[in-house]
C-alpha cells in the first residue's frame, strides 16, 4: 500500500536527507536551533540590499571626494609653483633694491658732508688757519719773553696748575726750567706751554657751543660715541671712524644752526668768561719769566685762544678726522728726530743737527694729521697738514737725566 504525502513533506524530506546532521536527534541535555522563519529570511536580505546601497554611495563619496582631493592638489601645486617663481622675482627685486640703497646710502652721505660750507675747506686753507694760529703764539711769545732774564735763575713756575702743564713740555726730566731760564729759547718753551694749554683746555672741548650746559650735553655726546680703539689697522675701523665723523660733522653743523638762532649776548658772555679765565692761569704761571713789561698781555692771550676757540669749531665741522700731534709715540724721553716728510721741521734759524741720530728735545708746536676726505671718502689715508716744529738744541745747563732728574751747577747762555 503506497502511503500519499504532500509536496511540503516531500521537501522536508529531502532536506533532512541532505543534512541528517542537522535534523537528527539532539544528545541529551542540548536544544536543538529552531529553523529560521520566513520573515528573518526576508530581513536578511533587506538588511544585504541596504547594505550593499550603502557601499555603493560610500565608494560613489570616497572617489567624489578623492577627485575634489587631487583638484585641490592639482591647485595647490599650481600655487606653489607661482609663488616659487613669485619669491625668486622677490628675492632680485630685493637684490637690487638693496643694491640701490647702499648706492643711495653712499650719495647720502657725500651729500651730508658737502651740505655744510666748512665742510668744503680745503688743506690749504685749514693749513693757513693753523699757522695762523702758530704764528700768534709765536708773536706774543718774543714780545714778552726774549732777551734777557729779568729774574733771577731758577724761579718756579707761578700756578700749580700751570706747572703741571709745564713738565708736559719735557716729560721725564725738569729741562722746563733750563728753557725757562734760557735766553735764547725761553719764547720756544712758552710757545710749547701755551700748546699743551690749549689742547688741554681748547680743542675737542666744543666751547664754541657757547652755552655751558648745552656745551657739556654736547661734549657727553661725542665723548661717548666716539670709537674708543684709536688701532685703525683694520678696515672695520677706517669704517667705524668715518661713521662717527661724519655724524660728528654733520651734528655740530645742527648745533651752530640752532645757536644762530639764539640771543648771542648770553653765549658772548659765556666765551668771554671763558678767554679771561684761561688768559688769567697762563698769566699767573709765567708771569715770573716775563722779559718786558706785560702791559697787553691779557688781551693777545684771549685773543690766542678765541683764535683756538675757533679753529676748534672748524675742525668739528669737518668730515675728516683732525689730530693734533705732540709726539710721534707715548714717551717720557727726547726722541729721534724724524726726516720723513711733512713729519717734523726744526724751529726757525735753527740748523739741522750735525748728529747722525739727532734727538728732539722739545715740542714747540705739535704737528696735525688729518685721515679721510671732507667727501667721507678714504679713511684709510693719513697725511701730515702740518708738522711739528721741534728743537734738537738743549739749553747748556739741561739734565741728561730723565725721569730722576739731578741737580748740577748751572750755567747760562750767553
Amino acid at each position: 500500500m503506497t502511503s500519499s504525502t504532500t509536496p511540503d513533506a516531500d521537501l522536508l524530506m529531502m532536506v533532512e536527507a541532505e543534512n541528517p546532521r542537522e535534523h537528527s536527534q539532539p544528545a541529551e541535555g542540548s536544544h536543538a536551533d529552531p529553523p529560521p522563519s520566513y520573515e528573518d529570511v526576508v530581513d536578511d536580505g533587506q538588511s544585504r540590499d541596504i547594505m550593499n546601497q550603502q557601499r555603493i554611495r560610500t565608494e560613489a563619496s570616497l572617489e567624489f571626494s578623492l577627485q575634489r582631493s587631487q583638484e585641490q592638489l592639482e591647485r595647490v601645486q599650481a600655487a606653489l609653483e607661482a609663488a616659487q617663481k613669485d619669491l625668486q622675482q622677490s628675492d632680485a627685486k630685493v637684490k637690487t633694491v638693496t643694491r640701490q640703497w647702499k648706492k643711495a646710502a653712499t650719495e647720502l652721505d657725500t651729500l651730508r658732508s658737502q651740505r655744510q660750507g666748512f665742510y668744503q675747506v680745503t688743506d690749504d686753507c685749514l693749513t693757513t688757519l693753523i699757522r695762523q694760529l702758530r704764528y700768534s703764539i709765536l708773536s706774543f711769545s718774543i714780545q714778552y719773553f726774549g732777551g734777557e732774564p729779568q729774574t733771577p735763575a731758577g724761579a718756579e713756575v707761578g700756578s700749580s696748575w700751570g706747572k703741571k702743564i709745564m713738565e708736559d713740555t719735557t716729560p721725564g726730566s725738569r729741562a722746563f726750567n733750563d728753557y725757562l731760564d734760557s735766553r735764547k729759547h725761553c719764547p720756544s718753551i712758552i710757545q710749547a706751554f701755551i700748546w699743551r694749554v690749549l689742547s688741554h683746555v681748547v680743542f675737542d672741548r666744543v666751547h664754541w657751543v657757547g652755552d655751558r650746559d648745552l656745551r657739556w650735553k654736547v661734549l657727553e655726546l661725542y665723548n661717548q660715541l666716539e670709537p674708543k680703539d684709536s688701532n685703525l689697522s683694520l678696515p672695520t675701523r677706517y669704517e667705524q671712524f668715518r661713521k662717527f665723523q661724519v655724524w660728528r660733522a654733520s651734528t655740530t653743523g645742527l648745533v651752530l644752526d640752532l645757536l644762530a638762532t639764539r640771543s648771542p649776548s648770553g653765549m658772548d658772555n659765556e666765551t668771554s668768561t671763558l678767554r679771561s679765565l684761561y688768559a688769567e692761569r697762563i698769566s699767573k704761571s709765567v708771569a715770573p719769566f716775563f722779559r718786558s713789561k706785560p702791559d697787553g698781555h691779557l688781551d693777545l692771550l684771549c685773543q690766542i685762544i678765541q683764535e683756538a676757540v675757533d679753529l676748534d669749531q672748524e675742525i668739528s665741522r669737518q668730515v675728516a678726522r683732525v689730530q693734533w700731534v705732540f709726539e710721534p709715540t707715548s714717551t717720557d724721553h727726547p726722541f729721534s728726530f724724524s726726516n720723513q716728510a711733512g713729519a717734523m721741521e726744526l724751529e726757525k734759524d735753527e740748523i739741522n743737527p750735525p748728529d747722525e741720530d739727532p734727538m728732539v728735545h722739545l715740542v714747540i708746536a705739535p704737528g696735525v694729521k688729518k685721515r679721510g676726505r671732507s667727501t667721507g671718502e678714504c679713511f684709510d689715508e693719513e697725511v701730515w697738514l702740518v708738522p711739528m716744529e721741534v728743537t734738537c738744541s738743549k739749553s747748556t745747563r739741561m739734565e741728561v737725566t730723565y725721569s730722576q732728574p739731578t741737580r748740577r751747577s748751572r750755567r747760562f747762555e750767553r
